[in-house]
């Protein structure tokens, strides 16, 4: 599509499964400690803001939400 996507594939590069398809880019993906979600930065509404997936690619949403620029998230 042109913009950066998240998707997963086998370590031999044999699978290969898109988890973001919207507008904008998706990037900085990080797993959660219990594999369960991940966490991304996204553009997809015209500023960087930080989303939660659930690990199969489904369940987005966006937990920031304010006009500074968020990016780059990770697990603690």
């Amino acid at each position: 599509s042109g913009y950066g996507a998240i998707c997963l594939m086998n370590r031999d590069g044999s699978f290969l499964a898109p988890l973001t398809f919207a507008e904008g880019e998706a990037l900085y993906p990080d797993f959660s400690p219990d594999g369960k979600e991940i966490v991304y930065a996204s553009n997809r509404h015209g500023n960087w803001n930080i989303y939660l997936m659930d690990s199969d690619g489904t369940n987005h949403r966006k937990i920031t939400r304010h006009p500074g620029i968020d990016w780059a998230p990770t697990w603690e």
